[in-house]
């Protein structure tokens, strides 16, 4: 439910970018699931620590409910610029896995 907001082009362009497209199929389906598993986490959380307290069950039942148009109606009702809200959170764990990824790389050298 919330991979409609987290952009699925966004997360290929990020394993991309972190040279995962050099990567036999089966190893690029598992990093960019990785990564889309590490950004749909932080952005869940997120929302959550946004959200009022008391409003945390509805958010939760409209998660497990699967009806993205009311999910994502009762999020813009409560977190001003959504899109840009989910941009700036993957983008931030996007950052973090790269530096991490960068470390590693560097640590094979």
């Amino acid at each position: 439910m919330l991979a409609e907001l987290v952009n699925d082009s966004l997360v290929h362009a990020m394993s991309a970018d972190l040279g995962v497209g050099s990567e036999l199929p089966e190893a690029q389906a598992e990093a960019i699931s990785k990564i889309g598993k590490a950004i749909m986490e932080r952005v869940t959380l997120e929302l959550l620590k946004a959200l009022p307290v008391d409003a945390h069950g509805q958010f939760l039942d409209l998660l497990e409910s699967g009806d993205t148009p009311r999910f994502e109606e009762f999020l813009r009702a409560h977190i001003k610029d959504l899109d840009g809200f989910v941009q700036r959170e993957s983008t931030q764990e996007y950052e973090k896995i790269k530096v991490r990824a960068d470390e590693i790389a560097r640590a094979r050298e």
